[in-house]
């Protein structure tokens, strides 16, 4: 009898561990697609800005919009 529950809790915390390994690798492909988002994002603004001549615009037309995008300098 005592080996069924010795072989119970082992089964269930093997499951719990597995249960927990499931959720944490779940939450890194969501961070990891977030993160391709956000660069594919990136990307399409940079190539935007190029194409406007941005980066050839005096700085002081320049500083508001970057402020406006949120980027600190």
């Amino acid at each position: 009898m005592a080996y069924f529950w010795v072989l119970w809790g082992v089964v269930s915390t093997l499951l719990l561990v597995r249960t927990i390994n499931k959720e944490d690798a779940q939450r890194v492909r969501e961070i990891n697609i977030a993160r391709q988002e956000t660069a594919e994002l990136r990307g399409k603004i940079q190539n935007h800005l190029i194409a406007e001549h941005f980066y050839d615009k005096p700085a002081k037309e320049v500083l508001p919009v970057l402020k406006d995008f949120g980027i600190g300098l």
